[in-house]
């Protein structure tokens, strides 16, 4: 999606954000697009729909969608917290 700034545009102008990214510096950043993109999941899908041709081989099926829901629904917000160190 962000490789092509018009597209990025578009959908951030449609679904009012954009959905973040996936970093090494920051340990809950996965959780946090995870949740971002359940929120904005019929965005997501009209961009797909939209986009199709060049997106049909990261084309999220419905199945697919369906467990990043379970892994959503399973994941708590108390199990994404940091990991405490003890001294």
């Amino acid at each position: 999606m962000r490789e092509n700034d018009y597209r990025w545009n578009e959908f951030k102008k449609r679904a009012g954000r954009s959905l973040g990214l996936d970093n090494d510096t920051r340990w809950n950043s996965w959780f946090l697009l995870l949740d971002t993109t359940l929120n904005l999941q019929s965005y997501v899908e009209w961009y797909q729909k939209k986009y199709y041709q060049d997106l049909r081989d990261d084309y999220l099926t419905p199945d697919e969608w369906s467990a990043l829901g379970s892994i959503g629904k399973t994941t708590t917000t108390s199990s994404r917290s940091p990991p405490r160190h003890h001294s």
